[in-house]
């Protein structure tokens, strides 16, 4: 299976303002990654992998839709295995 990887914001879209922050781990590195909504603060996750896991923290009760893929999310942190 080849890896897809996609815009954070793009992966996001059909969420967008529901979510603040996406961290997920670079185990290659060893180091965290973030991906910030908050201009201000600097974002070093851009994209996301398939088969990768991510935590998303989410404003509000909300159903994430991307290429057929459907993840139901609770206001808080929510660790989704994105499925691409």
């Amino acid at each position: 299976v080849s890896s897809v990887v996609v815009p954070v914001s793009d992966a996001l879209a059909t969420i967008s303002g529901k979510y603040t922050k996406v961290w997920a781990f670079d185990s290659a590195n060893q180091e965290w990654q973030l991906y910030d909504t908050d201009t201000a603060a600097p974002s070093t996750l851009t994209s996301m992998t398939r088969g990768q896991g991510y935590w998303l923290e989410i404003s509000e009760a909300v159903t994430l839709l991307y290429a057929g893929n459907s993840y139901a999310l609770v206001a808080g942190w929510n660790l989704i295995g994105w499925l691409g």
